[in-house]
C-alpha cells in the first residue's frame, strides 16, 4: 500500500466520523485518487496549522499531507506567534489560522505576526481557516492581515486551489 493510499484511507475514516457535511470531500478525493480531478504535489513544503479543535486539527493534517505538504501545529495563537518568531526566513510556505482559539485569538496572531522582525513576517500568507464565514467575518480576517479565508467544513478543492495559489 502507498503513502497516499494510507492518507486517503485515514482522511476518509477521519471524515466519515466527523459530519455527514463532508461526503462532497470524501467525493472528490476519491475522483483526485482515480485520476478525475486535477491533482496537487506541493513538494514537501512546510505550512503551520494552527488550530485547538484536535479533530479540525487531524481532518486538516491529513488533507495537508495528502497533497506532499509538511505540517507543524500550533494549538492557539500565541504558541503559532511564537513559533513563527523563532523560524528561519522561509521555514513556511503558508500559515493556516483558525480564529477562535484560547490564550490569543487568530486575529490577534496574525497582527502579531504581520508587526514581528520576523524577515517573513510581511510577505508569508496566512489563510484564516474557521467556521466563522459570515462577510463580517472575511473582512476581519483581511484587516488582521491575513490574505485568504477559508470556512469550514473544509472544501477540499477549494483548500487545494487556495494553497496552489500562494505556494
Amino acid at each position: 500500500i502507498s503513502e497516499n493510499e494510507n492518507n486517503l484511507d485515514g482522511i476518509r475514516s477521519v471524515l466519515r466520523t466527523s459530519c455527514q457535511e463532508n461526503e462532497k470531500s470524501l467525493k472528490i478525493l476519491d475522483e483526485i485518487y482515480l485520476g478525475n480531478k486535477e491533482t496537487y504535489d506541493f513538494g514537501g513544503k512546510k505550512v503551520l496549522l494552527v488550530e485547538d479543535n484536535e479533530l479540525n486539527m487531524e481532518i486538516a493534517s491529513e488533507l495537508l499531507k495528502f497533497v506532499n505538504l509538511q505540517v507543524e501545529h500550533a494549538e492557539n495563537g500565541k504558541v503559532a506567534v511564537d513559533i513563527f518568531r523563532n523560524s528561519k526566513e522561509k521555514e513556511y510556505a503558508l500559515i493556516f489560522m483558525d480564529i477562535q482559539m484560547p490564550l490569543m485569538n487568530g486575529y490577534d496572531a496574525a497582527r502579531c505576526i504581520r508587526s514581528s522582525e520576523h524577515p517573513a513576517a510581511r510577505t508569508i500568507p496566512i489563510i484564516a481557516m474557521t467556521a466563522n464565514a459570515f462577510n463580517d467575518d472575511v473582512q476581519a480576517a483581511f484587516d488582521a492581515g491575513m490574505n485568504g479565508h477559508l470556512a469550514k467544513p473544509i472544501d477540499v478543492e477549494v483548500l487545494y486551489k487556495t494553497i496552489a495559489r500562494y505556494i
